[in-house]
């Protein structure tokens, strides 16, 4: 083999790697790193507010707070567990025992975000507080970093959810099993139901 096209290779992909570090995308050894960089290279351009824009966006974060349970007008005050948090400066950082479970959890908000996934999140993200607005720009940036995004925008809805039950436990097909809540058909339906198109 040429050592010219090696070298290409090898310099394209750190200049990938680059791209993708600097843009704030996770590269997970469960993700994969040619589904990240295949979503990347589709909405690279694309910010988190513009993303909450495109309507299958929206319907996947109603389909995700629908499987967290915080569909309702409280879920953005949401612990885990059915408790609620009165202040939205930032994530509530409240650890609940899941008997249920056998662990404790620090979820919270419309998206059950984890205290130490907000940490993360909200540096990718640029966020300033835990306000519903900031809820829904992180929930878009976890979906990023699984590698869903182009997923949902182009409408490959099951092949979104298989990225993202590993973000959302509710989510099919149950990475976590004592977690699930939707089967792939009622999650397919109530994507639907919200707006979204799904393709495959």
């Amino acid at each position: 083999m040429n050592v010219s096209v090696i070298a290409s290779g090898v310099l394209l992909g750190c200049v990938l790697f680059v791209l993708l570090r600097d843009r704030g995308v996770t590269i997970s050894d469960d993700g994969g790193v040619i589904d990240t960089a295949a979503d990347f290279l589709e909405t690279w351009d694309m910010t988190n507010a513009e993303a909450l824009n495109n309507p299958n966006v929206r319907a996947f974060l109603q389909l995700v707070r629908k499987g967290e349970g915080t569909a309702d007008d409280g879920g953005y005050r949401r612990l885990v567990g059915g408790g609620s948090f009165a202040s939205f400066a930032d994530h509530p950082r409240q650890s609940v025992w899941l008997s249920r479970l056998g662990l404790y959890s620090t979820a919270a908000g419309a998206y059950q975000i984890l205290a130490r996934t907000w940490d993360m999140v909200r540096l990718q993200a640029g966020l300033s507080d835990f306000s519903p607005a900031s809820q829904d720009l992180a929930a878009v940036q976890l979906i990023r970093n699984r590698g869903a995004l182009a997923d949902v925008l182009a409408g490959r809805i099951s092949t979104a959810l298989e990225k993202c039950s590993y973000e959302w436990a509710s989510l099919p097909p149950w990475r976590y099993s004592k977690q699930g809540t939707l089967t792939m058909d009622a999650a397919l339906t109530a994507f639907a139901n919200y707006g979204g198109r799904a393709y495959v």
